[in-house]
């Protein structure tokens, strides 16, 4: 978010009101419909899919996944675009195994999001 937000020439806000004790605050930056931490938020979004009650799960939320949930499900067509770059703050071991899966994450997405016949594609970068 920073070098977009440096590339757009846009101040980055960070919104501490969206931070819950699971997930880290989204951010505001002008242009963009969503702005939010990586791993954590699609591994969330991953399992609200994969529960079959998202649509219930989220309805009061208003954090990064709960939105990012509601975006995907409202859309028709999807493209990821998923980065390699490892996060150094990821690098704890007292993080989730998961956190080093990110393009894992997405394709299991990009699977139940099919699943309901939502059009999407998948690039990495």
């Amino acid at each position: 978010a920073k070098m977009v937000a440096r590339h757009l020439g846009q101040p980055l806000e960070v919104d501490l009101k969206s931070m819950t004790a699971e997930m880290p605050p989204m951010a505001r930056l002008e242009g963009i419909d969503l702005v939010s931490e990586g791993i954590l938020t699609l591994t969330s979004v991953n399992g609200l899919l994969r529960s079959g009650t998202e649509k219930e799960a989220v309805r009061f939320r208003t954090d990064g996944a709960a939105n990012l949930l509601r975006l995907l499900l409202s859309a028709d067509h999807i493209h990821f675009i998923v980065g390699q770059a490892v996060n150094p703050a990821h690098q704890d071991p007292e993080l989730p195994h998961q956190l080093g899966i990110r393009l894992g994450v997405v394709r299991e997405i990009v699977e139940e999001l099919r699943s309901r016949g939502k059009e999407v594609t998948i690039g990495e970068i």
